[in-house]
């Protein structure tokens, strides 16, 4: 059960996972190419600022998980966005609404995703750690 948690759901076959072991991850300083990708942060910290990024039309998948460390997402206006996130001992905020505790889930639509070009799904868990996704 722990080894499927921690695994991304859903990436395409050309998917990589990006690691912040005890150090840390920043995309967004920069204009940077956006794809279905997977970001774990183990006692490190991952940080990605969507506002430089280049998105693709249709959906891009973002599978984040945070083991006793953090993974903030900056989210551009205009953007349709599906949030699905767990924590256990942890916590996850979308938007100003957080949970937490010992075990909790959270879900958050923004956006119409039926007429929008881009949408971006992030499925979230946290593990003793925190993951938060706010606009820019």
């Amino acid at each position: 059960a722990g080894i499927s948690l921690l695994r991304g759901k859903n990436l395409p076959a050309n998917s990589k996972t990006n690691w912040a072991f005890m150090g840390g991850v920043d995309k967004g300083k920069t204009a940077w190419d956006l794809k279905s990708d997977s970001y774990v942060a183990f006692m490190g910290g991952i940080s990605l600022d969507l506002s430089r990024a280049n998105i693709p039309k249709g959906e891009t998948l973002l599978d984040c998980t945070a083991v006793m460390g953090g993974i903030e997402i900056f989210i551009p206006e205009g953007i349709a966005l599906i949030c699905e996130g767990s924590a256990i001992l942890g916590g996850i905020e979308f938007f100003n609404e957080e949970t937490g505790g010992l075990i909790a889930s959270k879900k958050v639509e923004i956006g119409s995703k039926e007429n929008a070009t881009h949408v971006i799904r992030i499925q979230a868990r946290a593990i003793m750690g925190g993951i938060e996704v706010r606009k820019v």
